[in-house]
C-alpha cells in the first residue's frame, strides 16, 4: 500500500504537467486561429508563432502599414504579456513623442535635462508628456483633431505612444478575439489617417470650439458622408459627430451615426457611447424651456406699484452645487470618460437655472441659431473660469449664452447672467445656457 501511495504522487505530478501542456497547446491554437482569421479579414499577412515565439500580423490597411504582435514587459518570471499595435502614418509635424503623464514624469524629465512642453490646453498638458526639440512647431501641429485623437488613445489603452509618424498602443494580455483584433486595427488606422491629415475635420472642430455645436455636427456629418461615399468611412470622425449629437440632445441621431459604423470597426468606446445614446428617451434631453411670460397688469392694479418677481426656491442642502467653480470642477476635473461626463450632466444639471459671471470673449447677433432656435437674440461666449494655473489661453471654460437681441453687452464686458443650463461640450469645455438674461 505504501508503495502504491508513493507511486501516486509522481503520477499526479506528471498528469498535472500534461494537463498544463495540453491547456497551453489549446490556448496557442485558439490564438493562432483568431489571428489567422483577423489577418484574412484585414487583408494582411499572418505569421504564425509557436509556443516560444509570438504571432504577428503585418500589412497595409487603408494605405497605412500595420504591425500587430505580442511583447513581454518585465524581467524573468515577473513579466506581463501585452498585445502591441503599431500604425505607421505619413510623417507629419516635427520629431516628437507623446506619452501619458505619470507621477514620476516631472522628476524623470528634470534628470534628463528636458523641459515640460506645454501646448496651451490645460487638460492636455496635464495628461500628456511631450518630448521634442521644437516646442513651437509641436504646439502648432497639435490642433484640436490631433489632441482629441491622442487623448482618446490615452483614455482607452494600457500604454499609448504617439510620434509624428507612428501610433503605438498596448493592451494587457494576448488578444484571442478576431473581432477585437480587427476593430482595434481599423480604429487605430482611422486615427492615424486623421493624425496625418486632419484638414476638414479640424475646420469643423474649430466651429465647435467657438460654441457653434450644431454647425460643427452638421459639418462633421457632411465630412463623414464624403468619406463613406469614397469607400473610406472613418470611425473616429463618426464618433466625433456622434458625441456632438449627444451633447445637442440628439441621442437618436447619435445612435444612427454609430450604428452605421461597420461591425468590424466597432470597439468598446463606440459601444459605450451607443449604449448611452440608446439609453436616453427620445429626445434624450428635455426641450429647451420657454422664457417665462409676464402677464400684463389688470386694470384694477396700480401699475405704479413695483412688481415683485419671486426668487426660485432654495436648493436643499443635498442638491448639487450650481456655482460656476463647482460645476467646472465636477464636469471637467473629475477624470470621467466622455459619455460619463454627459451622464453626469443629465443626472445633475440639465434644465437647472444658473447665475454665473464672466467676461464676454465673443458675441454675435442672430435671427435664427442652430443651437438656440428661431427667436432673434445674441450669442455670447463668456469666459467663466479656468482649469490649471491660469497661465494658458485654452484652459479657459466658457459659457455659450443666449441673450435677448436688445441686451446691452459688448466684447470685453464683465457680465452677470441668469439662464437655463442646457448642454455640455466636454471636448471643447463649453457650457450652454439658454434664455439668458442679464442679472444685477
Amino acid at each position: 500500500m505504501e508503495v502504491l501511495i508513493g507511486l501516486a504522487f509522481p503520477v499526479m505530478f506528471l498528469a498535472g504537467i500534461g494537463g498544463a501542456v495540453i491547456f497551453g497547446v489549446n490556448m496557442h491554437n485558439q490564438t493562432q486561429e483568431a489571428w489567422r482569421q483577423a489577418g484574412k479579414t484585414l487583408g494582411v499577412t499572418h505569421s504564425p508563432g509557436s509556443l516560444a515565439t509570438p504571432p504577428r500580423l503585418q500589412g497595409t490597411v487603408k494605405t497605412l502599414f500595420v504591425e500587430v504582435t505580442t511583447i513581454k514587459k518585465g524581467s524573468g518570471d515577473n513579466n506581463t504579456t501585452y498585445t502591441q499595435y503599431r500604425i505607421h502614418h505619413p510623417p507629419a509635424g516635427p520629431p516628437m513623442t507623446l506619452v501619458r503623464q505619470h507621477a514620476l514624469s516631472g522628476i524623470t524629465r528634470i534628470f534628463a535635462g528636458r523641459k515640460d512642453v506645454l501646448v496651451g490646453d490645460a487638460v492636455f498638458d496635464k495628461t500628456v508628456v511631450i518630448d521634442t526639440d521644437d516646442p513651437t512647431a509641436v504646439a502648432a501641429f497639435l490642433n484640436p483633431t490631433r489632441r482629441m485623437a491622442v487623448m482618446s488613445l490615452l483614455e482607452h489603452w494600457d500604454h499609448a505612444s504617439v510620434s509624428e509618424r507612428l501610433i503605438e498602443v498596448h493592451r494587457k494580455g494576448t488578444e484571442r478575439s478576431t473581432e477585437a483584433l480587427v476593430a482595434n486595427v481599423h480604429r487605430l488606422v482611422d486615427m492615424g489617417l486623421l493624425m496625418s491629415a486632419p484638414n476638414d475635420v479640424d475646420v469643423a472642430l474649430q466651429m465647435q470650439a467657438q460654441g457653434d455645436l450644431a454647425q460643427a455636427a452638421d459639418a462633421l456629418h457632411e465630412i463623414n458622408d464624403t468619406y463613406t461615399a469614397a469607400g473610406s468611412p472613418n470611425s473616429f470622425s463618426q464618433l466625433l459627430e456622434a458625441e456632438a449629437r449627444v451633447a445637442m440632445g440628439q441621442g437618436h441621431e447619435a445612435h444612427v451615426v454609430l450604428a452605421s459604423i461597420d461591425e468590424d470597426r466597432v470597439d468598446p468606446e463606440i459601444r459605450a457611447w451607443d449604449a448611452f445614446a440608446q439609453s436616453q428617451p427620445a429626445p434624450p434631453h428635455a426641450p429647451l424651456p420657454s422664457p417665462p411670460e409676464i402677464d400684463e397688469p389688470s386694470a384694477d392694479v396700480d401699475v405704479g406699484e413695483e412688481m415683485v418677481v419671486p426668487e426660485p426656491p432654495a436648493l436643499p442642502e443635498s442638491a448639487t452645487a450650481l456655482d460656476q467653480a463647482s460645476v467646472i470642477a465636477d464636469l471637467f476635473e473629475s477624470n470621467r470618460m466622455g459619455y460619463e461626463v454627459e451622464e453626469r450632466f443629465l443626472e445633475a444639471y440639465e434644465g437647472t437655472t444658473v447665475t454665473w459671471t464672466g467676461r464676454v470673449d465673443r458675441m454675435r447677433a442672430f435671427a435664427t441659431d442652430s443651437d438656440f432656435g428661431r427667436t432673434p437674440g445674441i450669442k455670447a461666449t463668456v469666459e467663466i473660469g479656468q482649469i490649471g494655473d491660469g497661465r494658458l489661453v485654452s484652459n479657459r471654460i466658457h459659457a455659450v449664452v443666449q441673450l435677448p437681441e436688445d441686451a446691452a453687452v459688448a466684447r470685453g464686458d464683465e457680465i452677470r447672467f441668469r439662464g437655463t443650463f442646457t448642454r455640455v461640450d466636454r471636448y471643447m469645455r463649453n457650457l450652454f445656457v439658454a434664455h439668458g438674461q442679464l442679472a444685477d
